[in-house]
């Protein structure tokens, strides 16, 4: 706008130029009179002093074009530091999306991922009767390819899910610096995968953040970038943060699909387990079976793994009637044998979380990842059986004696734990879970992402494990 109302500065300060002899000279050769020569002399003569006026001081109309590009460049560095510093701060950005994914107007998005131009597949209608979902983590975007996404779609083995809930490590993008650089990358990355964007448009998307795409390893509430992150996931996923979003501490949301009285809704709690967790206790035995990491901190009851705004929330929703009950934590529930990231490490919190499933009215299941390794496990919770299905990763699960080349059995390599029913699945997999509303059951699957090579038929979706819980 400034720069626009320069031209008129010349309009305003010029003065139209004679050449005064020439002019004298016509007008004395047309008329003689004297009064009218005084006239026009005097006119010319006025004119030339404006002229030597502005001559004489040329800076006049300079230092007003100038003081006005002096201010429209302040305006825009400024505007460019605030950008740089938090593109994408979620108190105060929105998306022109609603609750959930919309990919009613995704050509006019704006924000940083809007040049990917995806197109997400909106979420059922929630008197929708979902028979058959899936679930994953821990995607490494810069392997390729992506045959999980296909095989989602695609494949014979396992039709399409009604619904995809990814759990956390979509993408790895640990920031080094205050822009998160290579988390925004990491995301356009998986925006180019062109097995990721024909998925995204077919199968509808819930999603949480783990600790990687929260851009720190292992983020508590002390991840200083964990702000920016919220807002790169809002932004990519196309999610509306000022509507149930709005003065959240996180990315926990809930949906409910069915209809209670007509014996066929289920609700999905999907948890943050990270933006206001407190810190684990760190091992006094480092890498020692059951203690890797770190160890149960029963000292300290004041920890948290959710906030306490997460846990009112959640108990709100908890005392909501459903037949069927996801829960999905980022990180494991019921594991017990190592000294990784679970809730084992705040066995307070644990037990809370597990007073609140028990009266709760519904049958509970529970989903994780994070781990690079998959399984069931079970637990028995004031007389109710309790399951929770750990599928990670899609990209890069832990084979067998990768970090001990003695260990060339699952017997020997799997962590001991009485909870797990099976041995760890130690190749590339995706969760799945079927309700049969007719039969009242819920089978729990881990599936293979890829082909077994070598295999004539495409065995990729195929079941590696599973098992059938009556509600």
């Amino acid at each position: 706008i400034l720069l626009q109302t320069m031209p008129q500065l010349d309009t305003f300060t010029a003065i139209p130029t004679h050449n005064i002899e020439d002019q004298s000279i016509g007008t004395e050769e047309e008329n003689d009179n004297d009064e009218e020569i005084f006239e026009i002399e005097e006119s010319v003569t006025q004119r030339a002093r404006l002229n030597d006026a502005k001559s004489d001081n040329p800076s006049a109309t300079t230092r007003a074009r100038d003081t006005l590009l002096l201010i429209a460049t302040l305006a825009a560095l400024l505007i460019i530091i605030i950008y740089i510093k938090n593109p994408l701060d979620p108190k105060t950005t929105t998306n022109n999306s609603g609750d959930g994914n919309d990919s009613s107007d995704n050509n006019s998005r704006s924000g940083i991922f809007a040049p990917l131009n995806l197109t997400y597949k909106s979420l059922p209608d929630p008197s929708t009767t979902l028979t058959k979902i899936a679930f994953g983590s821990c995607s490494k975007q810069t392997f390729a390819p992506h045959p999980q996404w296909e095989t989602l779609t695609l494949n014979k083995q396992y039709t399409r899910p009604d619904l995809l809930i990814l759990a956390g490590d979509n993408v790895y993008g640990d920031c080094v610096n205050d822009t998160c650089t290579a988390l925004k990358e990491a995301y356009f990355d998986l925006g180019h995968h062109a097995s990721f964007v024909q998925m995204v448009n077919e199968i509808p998307i819930l999603a949480t953040l783990d600790d990687h795409d929260y851009g720190v390893g292992d983020a508590t509430k002390n991840n200083p970038h964990k702000d920016l992150a919220r807002g790169l996931f809002f932004d990519f996923f196309q999610l509306n943060e000022s509507g149930q979003y709005a003065d959240r501490y996180g990315v926990y949301q809930a949906r409910e699909f069915g209809d209670y009285d007509l014996g066929n809704l289920v609700q999905i709690l999907v948890l943050d387990t990270r933006y206001s967790r407190d810190e684990f206790l760190d091992t006094d035995e480092h890498m020692a079976p059951g203690k890797e990491e770190y160890v149960p901190d029963y000292d300290d009851k004041s920890k948290r793994m959710l906030g306490d705004d997460q846990w009112i929330w959640l108990e709100e929703q908890m005392a909501r009637p459903a037949n069927v009950r996801i829960i999905v934590s980022s990180i494991q529930v019921l594991a017990d044998g190592h000294g990784w990231e679970c809730w084992r490490m705040l066995p307070y919190e644990r037990d809370r979380l597990y007073d609140l499933i028990h009266g709760s009215v519904g049958s509970s299941v529970i989903v994780s990842g994070d781990r690079h390794v998959g399984g069931i496990y079970s637990k028995e919770v004031n007389g109710t059986l309790l399951l929770e299905m750990t599928a990670s990763s899609w990209t890069h699960t832990i084979p067998i004696g990768a970090f001990d080349s003695n260990c060339t059995s699952s017997k020997e390599c799997d962590e001991v734990d009485e909870r797990r029913m099976f041995d760890l699945v130690r190749v590339n997999h995706f969760g799945s879970i079927e309700i049969d509303w007719q039969n009242l059951q819920i089978e729990l699957a881990l599936r293979q992402v890829a082909a077994t090579p070598g295999v004539f038929n495409d065995d990729s979706g195929s079941v590696i494990q599973s098992y059938s819980l009556s509600f």
